[in-house]
Formats: structure tokens, sequence, C-alpha cells
């Protein structure tokens, strides 16, 4: 296999990490609740993604914060600009590999599994 060959898995190997973790559909934060309303805050487990922290991280701010406080608007403002950044990583890497597997279903194939046997 070629040196272009081997960019060509390396890159599709690691887009298909960063699209499983950006995939995840997670609700992060609920613009309505405070945390004075007597909610429970959700309970992660020992088992949370590394890259997950920040995001959770900045939750945490937002349900902690008063409802309409600066502290919670700033916080839920770096929490859009930390998913805005994430999707614009997850399109660049679709680009990539749309340009370089000169395919244009690259997404179909990020989210397809394969079959067992």
């Amino acid at each position: 296999m070629s040196f272009l060959g081997h960019l060509h898995v390396l890159v599709f190997l690691y887009a298909l990490l960063l699209f499983s973790a950006e995939s995840r559909k997670t609700q992060l934060f609920d613009t309505e609740s405070s945390a004075d309303d007597g909610a429970e805050h959700e309970n992660y487990g020992d088992k949370v993604d590394a890259r997950d922290i920040p995001l959770l991280y900045l939750e945490t701010k937002i349900q902690n914060a008063p409802v309409g406080s600066p502290q919670r608007q700033e916080a839920q403002k770096n929490l859009l600009e930390e998913i805005n950044h994430r999707k614009k990583i997850d399109q660049n890497i679709i680009e990539i590999l749309r340009l370089s597997l000169k395919k244009t279903d690259v997404l179909d194939l990020l989210t397809s599994t394969r079959t067992t046997g």
C-alpha cells in the first residue's frame, strides 16, 4: 500500500473516531431550569468520555447559575461556541474524506456498521 493509501486509511479512522464521539445524542442544557428549582442533577457515573468533560462542566455551570444571570448567559455562550467548534471539525473531516475518497456519501460510510460474519 502506498503512502497515500496509508494516509487515506489514517484519515478515515481518525474521522470515524471523531464522528462517533460526536454522534451521541445528549441534551446539553435546559434554558428554563435552574439550580434552585429542586431538580436533581444528572448522575454521569464513572464512565464519561474525556472529550465530553468540557461540555459537562459547562452544563453544570449553567444548571448552578440562577436563571437570567450573567454567569448563566456566559456559560451558555461558551457551550454553544464549543458545540459549533465541534460541528465545524466534523464538517471539515467529512469534507476531507469526501475529497480524499472521492465519494459523496461519506456520512453514510461513517455511520454504517459492518454485518457480523
